[in-house]
Formats: C-alpha cells, sequence, structure tokens
C-alpha cells in the first residue's frame, strides 16, 4: 500500500526565519519598553518639586506679611481719622469757649476798673470831710453836705455791687460744661460789699463823732 499524500495546502516555512537570530525574533515579539526614566532622572524631578514648593512657601509667607503690614497701615489710618476728628472738635469746642470768656474777662475788667474809679473818687471826697475845720455857724449846711456825700457814696457802692454780681458767671470747662467753684470762694462783687460792711461801723462812728462836735458847738 503506498503512505497517503502530504497535505499540500499546509504552508511551507518562512524562508526568511533561517536568517534571523533568535534575540530578534524575541525583541519582535515582545512589547516595546514606554521610557527610558532612570533613578537620576526621578531624583532630579523630587528635587524640582521640593524647589517649587520652597518657593510656594516664600510667596505665602511674603503673601503674608504684605498682608500684616496693609493691616496695620489700616488699622494706623483709622486711629489717625479718628484722633483727627475728636482733636479738631475739642479744640473747636474749647476755643469757642475761650473767646466767651476772654470776652467777658475783658468787660468785667472794663466794668472793675470803671468800679475803682469811681471808688477811688468817692473815697477822696469822703476822706475830704474834715468835721473839725467846720465853721460853728455852718455845722448844718456842712452836716448836710457832708451826709449827702456819704449817701452819694453808698448808692454807688450798692450799684457798683449789682453791677459786679451781673457780671460774674459760673466758669466752663474746655466741653463747656459748668465748673461747680468753691462756696468759700469770694468774687469781686462780695468782696467790695464786705469791705463796706468792715468800714459801716468807722463811718458810724465818724457821724457820731461829727453829731458831738455839733452839739458842743451849738450849746
Amino acid at each position: 500500500m503506498s503512505k497517503p499524500a502530504k497535505d499540500r495546502s499546509m504552508k511551507s516555512p518562512n524562508p526568511n526565519w533561517s536568517n534571523e537570530e533568535p534575540d530578534d525574533l524575541l525583541a519582535e515579539a515582545s512589547p516595546q519598553v514606554s521610557s527610558g526614566v532612570t533613578a537620576d532622572d526621578i531624583n532630579l524631578k523630587v528635587q524640582q518639586a521640593q524647589t517649587q514648593l520652597l518657593e510656594l512657601k516664600r510667596q505665602q509667607e511674603e503673601i503674608e506679611r504684605q498682608r500684616r503690614e496693609l493691616e496695620e497701615l489700616s488699622r494706623k489710618q483709622r486711629e489717625f481719622e479718628d484722633g483727627r476728628r475728636e482733636i479738631l472738635e475739642k479744640l473747636t469746642r474749647g476755643l469757642v469757649v475761650l473767646e466767651r470768656q476772654e470776652f467777658e474777662i475783658k468787660r468785667e475788667a472794663e466794668q472793675i476798673q470803671l468800679v475803682r474809679e469811681t471808688f477811688g473818687e468817692h473815697l477822696k471826697e469822703v476822706e475830704a470831710i474834715k468835721p473839725q475845720d467846720w465853721q460853728p455857724g455852718a455845722l448844718q449846711a456842712e452836716l448836710t453836705r457832708a451826709l449827702a456825700i456819704i449817701d452819694q457814696a453808698q448808692a454807688v457802692h450798692g450799684q457798683a455791687r449789682a453791677r459786679l454780681d451781673a457780671l460774674r458767671e459760673e466758669p466752663l470747662d474746655a466741653d463747656g460744661e459748668v465748673v461747680t467753684t468753691d462756696p468759700n470762694r469770694k468774687s469781686f462783687g462780695d468782696m467790695v460789699r464786705d469791705g463796706f460792711a468792715y468800714s459801716l461801723p468807722v463811718i458810724l462812728l465818724g457821724l457820731v463823732y461829727l453829731f458831738i462836735l455839733i452839739t458842743k458847738h451849738s450849746a
């Protein structure tokens, strides 16, 4: 019996395979490597990332420092505006009060000077009365004239006291508030009144002495 013939449909081996090396065939058959990254490349990238992180941290610190400076600048600006507004109000209000007080003091000083001059004139008139120089025949006329001088001096004193009391006002502080004064402190008008009260007994004694002289001369 004859052997069955081989299937002619089977492909014959690639004639080129016989010339290829086994390593080349293995390389062709295996997948290709995606990239050739080394350990040095990885370390370099890590160092670059750390450098970027440090730079970002430095920028963050710089931004934080600028933020604090801006907040401090804003605080100082508010403090300046508030202080400026407050001191402007105080100075303006204080200036108005001082100008008013200055006007009142000048007016009071003028009135005091006028009263002082008037008191001086009447003091000279009263001191000029010399009962010992009166003539017996003119005692009635001299006494009438002396009493008129004293009455006029008393009237002037009362008017001056009322004028000075009208000028007296309670002092004000820098904010325009009334300041409570010492109750024992006396004004100029009070001192003038007290001075007249102290002098009144002397005047009365002088009048009594004058009356005695008139009585003796009449006898």
